[in-house]
């Protein structure tokens, strides 16, 4: 073959970088700063606002709420929410009165964590929970729940989502956090988080990431009473924060705040929420977050009994916050609202501390889609959401993620004793009322708890197998059961636990415990195939969630 000459060779490759330099994509431009810059101080503060909105439809008063403080964002929760059809209406509702009010387009948040944390029940895939996820120990299931997810949420019009939960349950007398972290094994949280928030986000959805240091070895509920946790700095950097540390690696979008007390920390009991030393020096600094810190609901009794709301948001956002996040929109709202503004005139607040948070909210808007700009117009302009091929194939595949998710969850704690399928000539079932629903064989009878024990000695028959739904260790009913089981070799008992699993741990005497630490239909689905024998269980026994007590 013919050599080409020197010249005409640096021609060619001349050529070649040319083609490759224009085939490549320009980057979006980012506007943050051209819209920044046409906001009045107002607009800027009204960003960081995320509050609760009355009722299931535009009125008046949202109207008027909107106009006044003109938010940031708005968070839903159940009481806001019918049907899929009404939740579309009603956000595309809100979009509309923003857009009209010449504000920018609106963050709309929930909780959908699945398992027992979800606002939409209707028309909406309702996954397991975190815990029956970390059960599975899948990092592809995990994201094709959160990609899913996404998907329903945006075509709702939600496009935040107030998860996933990164705590480490580490403590077995959580009460607030427990099933809704993926566990207690640090590296199966990290692990599960990071793909959960992958598959959120590329389905343009926020994932918010809670919270921060971490909840999950408190004996309180915040919701009511501020929790102290006394671990050191060194502690928590090999705990508490490494899901984090994974889920900012990740690319999350958000990190919520906790209110909870680090006395050997801080030498005070000062919340999370309020403190820079966690916020700025350690999130913001140490961790290097650049995403939005937002504070869990500034109404809880952790904050709210202690804390003026105007005086605790401002202390909030000096020390690195976003967004301040509260479920009410009337004394709370005007409280805080009319304290950042009084702030800043008095010099209290520097509006470049505003811009930081006001610039970080816009650009996260804009990446995101939930907001755009027209250059030709120079305006701010509604985003778009719009499903291509292969999402709508993937939402095909929902139910059958669903499923899987929920059987590979299960997790059966035998203490080495077997879990065989039903069988018997009389199978009875009872303690939790939603389940007999799906029974569908004669043979299996659901029996209300109170009526249990006697039905169990009224029976004649030679063999039989009681399923008893409980989470609770001194459950009157399951020890009654117990003693039952002892005296009478013909019957066998099995519990099946929803809810928290820790009670039901490190009990020799107890009989075999099924966990799907939730109550979906797909986890009753799969209950149901457990029970017939069509699921074998103990896949997942070797799973280190750290159950024991």
């Amino acid at each position: 073959m013919k050599k080409l000459s020197q010249p005409l060779l640096l021609s060619v490759l001349l050529i070649l970088i040319i083609m490759n330099i224009s085939c490549k994509k320009e980057p979006e431009p980012d506007y943050t700063d051209v819209i920044l810059a046409s906001m009045t101080i107002e607009d800027k503060i009204g960003q960081m606002l995320m509050f609760g909105f009355p009722g299931t439809e535009m009125t008046g008063q949202a109207e008027m709420l909107l106009k006044k403080y003109r938010p940031g964002g708005i968070i839903l929760f159940g009481f806001n929410i019918k049907n899929r059809k009404q939740l579309t209406d009603f956000t595309s509702s809100m979009q509309n009165s923003a857009a009209g009010l010449k504000m920018l387009p609106l963050m709309i948040s929930t909780d959908q964590e699945g398992g027992k944390v979800r606002r939409v029940t209707d028309g909406i895939t309702v996954f397991p929970g975190n815990m029956s996820i970390g059960a599975a120990n899948d990092p592809d299931l995990a994201y094709s729940i959160g990609r899913i997810t996404g998907m329903e949420l945006r075509l709702c019009g939600i496009n935040m989502n107030l998860a996933p939960d990164v705590d480490i349950n580490s403590n077995p007398d959580n009460p607030v956090i427990n099933v809704r972290s993926f566990g207690s094994n640090r590296e199966i949280v990290s692990a599960m988080g990071s793909s959960y928030i992958k598959g959120i986000q590329s389905s343009k959805c926020m994932a918010v990431a809670k919270h921060f240091p971490g909840h999950g070895d408190t004996s309180i509920d915040s919701h009511k009473s501020l929790p102290q946790i006394n671990h050191s700095i060194d502690y928590l950097r090999q705990n508490e924060f490494v899901p984090f540390k994974t889920a900012i690696e990740s690319g999350v979008s958000g990190i919520m705040s906790a209110h909870i007390a680090f006395p050997e920390i801080l030498g005070d009991d000062t919340p999370a929420t309020l403190s820079p030393y966690f916020l700025n020096e350690i999130l913001q600094n140490e961790l290097k977050f650049p995403g939005i810190i937002m504070t869990d609901d500034l109404e809880m009794g952790a904050i709210g009994k202690n804390n003026d709301p105007g005086e605790a948001a401002l202390k909030a956002v000096n020390s690195g916050v976003d967004i301040l996040l509260f479920t009410t929109f009337s004394t709370s709202l005007e409280k805080i609202y009319d304290s950042l503004i009084a702030a800043y005139y008095s010099g209290h607040l520097t509006e470049k501390r505003i811009d930081q948070s006001a610039s970080k909210i816009i650009r996260a808007k804009l990446q995101f889609s939930i907001a755009g700009y027209d250059k030709e117009k120079s305006e701010i302009v509604s985003g778009s959401y719009v499903l291509s091929d292969e999402d709508m194939e993937i939402l095909k595949t929902a139910e059958n993620i669903n499923r899987q998710a929920a059987e590979k969850g299960v997790y059966y704690y035998s203490m080495n004793k077997s879990f065989a399928a039903a069988s018997g000539e009389e199978i009875f079932i009872s303690g939790e009322a939603a389940f007999a629903e799906y029974i569908d064989s004669p043979e299996l009878k659901y029996i209300h708890k109170s009526g249990l024990v006697q039905a169990v000695k009224n029976s004649k028959s030679n063999a039989k197998k009681i399923y008893y739904f409980t989470h609770r260790y001194h459950d009157p009913v399951l020890r009654k059961l117990m003693i039952l089981h002892k005296t009478h070799s013909e019957i066998e008992l099995r519990v099946i636990s929803t809810g928290n699993p820790y009670d039901l741990t490190g009990r020799g005497e107890l009989p075999p415990v099924l966990f799907t630490f939730g109550n979906t239909p797909s986890s009753y689905a799969a209950i149901l195939k457990y029970i017939k024998g069509e699921i074998v269980p103990g896949e997942n026994a070797d799973i280190d969630l750290g159950f024991v007590r």
